[in-house]
């Protein structure tokens, strides 16, 4: 079992949700957007691609690694957009809180269900 335990934003970090970029789609359409930020990009022609990404998330977990931080990942969700884990769900205290998400993005939470079948029932409140 996962022991959650967050009370505060200061303390060492000894395990975190880092994101993938494993299958996310690409750019999407403009229609097909919801954010703000992401209009732009697509717009601009600047939206990032999948492996700039990874290469970013890799260098930012060996940096975790590093300073033996327990890193977990999500399952890759197939055209799913999986990069910011911390969007979906945050932990406060002994609780693992499910974001309210809207539509687009709900499908993400199935991606972390291997974790949380290591956290007690009880600690996971949608």
């Amino acid at each position: 079992m996962i022991q959650l335990l967050i009370n505060d934003e200061f303390s060492y970090l000894k395990q975190v949700v880092l994101g993938i970029s494993t299958d996310f789609g690409g750019c999407p359409k403009i229609e097909d957007a919801y954010d703000p930020k992401s209009k732009e990009n697509i717009i601009r022609k600047s939206f990032p691609k999948e492996q700039d990404i990874e290469d970013e998330l890799l260098c930012f977990f060996n940096t975790l690694q590093k300073y033996n931080v327990d890193v977990l990942r999500p399952h890759s969700i197939y055209k799913c957009n999986q990069v910011f884990a911390r969007d979906i769900g945050f932990v406060l205290g002994n609780r693992f809180f499910i974001s309210n998400m809207i539509k687009n993005r709900q499908q993400e939470i199935s991606g972390l269900e291997h974790i949380l079948k290591k956290v007690h029932k009880s600690n996971i409140i949608s």
